[in-house]
């Protein structure tokens, strides 16, 4: 359907088309036919980009952006296998039996020590996680947002987009129907500040030197 609730044919003809693409590669183009910006612009009488907001009278969660998906990267330590000698192994395994009968008790008393402060350490940050959980259940999350202009609006949103109380600019035709909107000025004699065009990022085109144009010749026929 259009913005409008009609038909549109365009959109229709377009998903027609592209369901052939099995057959020619290219018919994949006719896909975009049926698609709809999500894009909500108001201009002035000059057709530039006044600086307002608008109401969309949903919570903030419902139409925003799906959250990035994280890889969960598992750290593998691996081994690493060194050349021992045999008398220098025996030489460490005395050395080794007879450090074991001399801290044995050393090492009973450290173990639990070592437990309890486990458990003390476990229980603290159990507390502090059930503490940020209750935390952010308390804080409820917001029925409305106000979007900048231009703003990012799906179809389903417009049903929810009204304009504030007291704003300066009124629009010449319903802000659910969304696109680009026309404002009307209730203050044409206070100054208007106004969103300046920002160049669109991403990768730049090296641009070579064009040659010169040919000089002027006339055109004889032999």
């Amino acid at each position: 359907q259009s913005r409008t609730g009609h038909m549109n044919m365009e959109g229709v003809v377009g998903m027609l088309v592209f369901t052939q693409f099995w057959f020619w590669y290219p018919l994949t183009l006719f896909l975009s036919m049926a698609f709809t910006p999500t894009c909500l612009v108001g201009l002035n009488e000059d057709l530039k980009m006044p600086k307002l907001e608008f109401r969309s009278n949903a919570k903030p969660s419902q139409y925003a952006y799906p959250p990035p998906l994280e890889d969960k990267k598992e750290k593998t330590k691996e081994k690493v296998l060194t050349a021992v000698l045999s008398i220098t192994a025996k030489q460490k395994k005395k050395e080794a039996e007879k450090k074991k009968d001399e801290e044995k008790m050393d090492v009973d008393d450290e173990k639990k020590e070592k437990e309890e402060e486990k458990m003390e350490t476990e229980e603290g940050e159990k507390e502090k996680q059930d503490k940020e959980k209750s935390e952010k259940e308390k804080e409820p999350e917001a029925n409305f947002q106000m979007l900048d202009n231009p703003a990012r609006v799906m179809k389903a949103q417009l049903k929810v987009l009204v304009m504030p109380e007291g704003s300066r600019y009124v629009p010449v035709k319903d802000v659910f129907n969304g696109g680009i909107i026309l404002l009307r000025n209730n203050k044409p004699g206070e100054q208007e500040e106004i969103i300046e065009p920002v160049a669109a990022g991403g990768p730049k085109i090296e641009e070579e030197d064009e040659p010169e144009p040919p000089e002027p010749f006339e055109w004889t026929e032999d």
